[in-house]
């Protein structure tokens, strides 16, 4: 009986610290990702500290025959691998006359490697209504950054062209 007890003890113990190895490489590699995480985040969070500095919020921009751009609030968000800038703003029409449409383009700038690229928002009411003078739009973008936050050296710009009223367009 002992001796049967004691076979079956033998048997399943290499089935029983087989069990215990995937459970130690388990927790090392959630301790693995845990550590890379809070790098991450370390990471992100002092470049959303020197982001905020560089860029302090509101900026009044006035662009004359363009109208004037209220620079509400802008920021890097995201998660590992998502993250974005985000810009609100409003276009004011200051140009003392309507406006068919109005476009914002938002540039994002590697300077390193001279990359950028672009997101375009159109700032156009429906039905065709004209943007008249002294009315307001107010809109966000959020631009994927693609890793260019990692770096020193880049920027970001926003460009506003405007379409007189009574034109039309040909795309």
């Amino acid at each position: 009986m002992w001796n049967r007890i004691f076979l079956l003890l033998l048997i399943s113990l290499p089935g029983a610290t087989g069990c215990l190895a995937p459970t130690t490489q388990h927790e090392e590699e959630v301790k693995r990702l845990t550590e890379a995480h809070e790098r991450y985040l370390r990471s992100f969070h002092l470049a959303q500290a020197d982001f905020h500095r560089a860029n302090p919020m509101p900026v009044k921009l006035d662009l004359a025959d363009r109208g004037t751009v209220l620079l509400s609030e802008c920021s890097l968000e995201g998660r590992p691998g998502t993250e974005h800038l985000w810009v609100r703003f409003t276009w004011v029409n200051t140009t003392g006359h309507g406006l068919e449409s109005v476009a914002v383009t938002l540039t994002l700038l590697d300077e390193a490697t001279g990359t950028e690229w672009s997101e375009k928002i159109d700032l156009k009411l429906p039905f065709g209504l004209g943007l008249g003078a002294e009315s307001s739009y107010t809109t966000s973008f959020r631009t994927p950054l693609r890793g260019l936050y990692l770096k020193e050296d880049w920027s970001w710009s926003l460009e506003v062209t405007t379409e007189p009223a009574g034109t039309t367009r040909s795309d």
